[in-house]
C-alpha cells in the first residue's frame, strides 16, 4: 500500500460519519488554540487532514536527505578551501570571515528544514532548503500530538499503526551531543537560545528552554544585543555561556552587526559552541510558498515533521 492509499482511506473514513467528525474538528480547533502551536499572537492554521507516508517513504526520504547533506558538505568544503569558490558567492567580508572561523565539531548543518514536493523516490522536488535557524518544530510536535487524540485518528488507527516523530527533545539530545565535540570536559553546559527578540518565535523557544532545563541544562532566551563578551567568555548579566542554539538568521546577524559586537567577537574567538555556525547560515529561496511537505534532519537520525499547512 502507498501514501496515496492511505490518504484516500482517511477520506473515506473522515465521509463516513462527516457530522461526528466535524463536530470533532471544531473540539481540535479550540485545543490548539490553547496551545503553544501559536505564531505571531495567532494559532497555527491546520488540517483535520495529516499527510499520511508510509514506512518505504521514510527511507525514501532519509536517501533524499543523504544525497542532500553530501551535497552541502561537499560545497562547504569547497568554500572554505578555496578562495576563488568562495567569491563567487559575493558574500560580505564579515559574514566570509565569521564562515571560515572553525565550529569545533565536525558537522556543517546540523539541523535544517527541507521542503519539498513529493511523490515517490524517483518523483520530488525541492522549493526550499533551510539550515537558517530553521523554526516550526514546536507547531508540529504540538498539532501532531493533539492531532492523534482527535476522534478521527483513534478510529484510524483501528486499520493503521499511526506515528509522528518527536522534534524537541531528539534536538536537545543531539545539540548537546554535538557540543561535546566541542568541549567533553563540561558536563552540564549553561545553554542560551539567541534571536532578536523581535524576530524570534517565544513560544517554540519557551519550549525548548523548557526541554533543555527537563534534561539538567540552565538555559535562558536571551537577545544578542544583551549579551556581553568578557574575560574570554561569553555572559548574560552573570550568566557564562557554553553553548548557543543560534537561531538568529544570518541576513538579520550582518544587517545588525553593529548592534552586537559582543556576540561577533566572542563568536570569532571560540568563547562558546555556535549550534548551528555561521555555516550553515542558508536559506533558499525567499519567499517560497507553503509546500506540500517538510522534513527535518538531525545529527544522528531522520526526523519527519507532517506538514499541517493549507496547500
Amino acid at each position: 500500500m502507498n501514501w496515496k492509499e492511505v490518504n484516500d482511506d482517511y477520506i473515506e473514513l473522515i465521509k463516513s460519519d462527516m457530522g461526528k467528525y466535524e463536530k470533532d474538528y471544531r473540539l481540535t480547533l479550540e485545543k490548539v488554540a490553547n496551545s503553544t502551536a501559536i505564531y505571531k499572537g495567532k494559532p497555527v492554521p491546520f488540517l483535520y487532514h495529516p499527510m499520511f507516508y508510509t514506512e518505504k517513504d521514510i527511507e525514501n526520504f532519509t536517501k533524499i536527505g543523504d544525497t542532500l547533506i553530501s551535497i552541502t558538505n561537499k560545497v562547504t568544503k569547497r568554500y572554505l578551501e578555496s578562495k576563488g569558490f568562495r567569491q563567487k558567492f559575493e558574500f560580505s567580508p564579515l559574514l566570509e570571515e565569521l564562515i571560515l572561523v572553525d565550529n569545533g565539531y565536525d558537522i556543517n548543518v546540523p539541523i535544517g528544514r527541507f521542503d519539498l514536493f513529493y511523490k515517490d523516490e524517483d518523483n520530488f522536488k525541492f522549493c526550499e532548503l533551510n539550515t537558517d535557524g530553521s523554526s516550526a518544530m514546536n507547531e508540529d510536535n504540538t498539532i501532531g500530538e493533539i492531532l492523534l487524540q482527535t476522534e478521527a485518528l483513534k478510529d484510524f488507527s483501528k486499520e493503521y499503526n499511526l506515528s509522528l516523530f518527536e522534534l524537541i527533545d531528539r534536538w536537545v539530545d543531539d545539540s548537546v551531543s554535538i557540543f561535546r565535540q566541542w568541549n567533553n570536559k563540561i558536563e552540564k553546559p549553561n545553554i542560551a537560545i539567541v534571536d532578536f527578540t523581535e524576530s524570534g518565535t517565544s513560544k517554540e523557544f519557551e519550549v525548548f528552554k523548557a526541554a533543555f532545563i527537563k534534561k539538567g541544562y540552565n538555559t535562558i532566551i536571551a537577545d544578542p544585543r544583551d549579551l556581553k563578551y568578557r574575560d574570554g567568555g561569553l555572559y548574560f548579566e552573570d550568566f557564562k555561556i557554553d553553548m548557543v542554539y543560534r537561531r538568529i538568521v544570518t541576513f538579520e546577524l550582518i544587517e545588525k552587526a553593529n548592534e552586537i559586537p559582543d556576540f561577533i567577537e566572542a563568536y570569532k574567538n571560540k568563547a562558546f559552541c555556535s549550534i548551528g555556525s555561521r555555516r550553515s547560515g542558508v536559506r533558499l529561496p525567499q519567499g517560497t510558498p507553503y509546500v506540500l511537505k517538510t522534513q527535518y534532519f538531525t545529527k544522528s537520525n531522520f526526523v519527519r515533521k507532517i506538514d499541517l499547512a493549507n496547500f
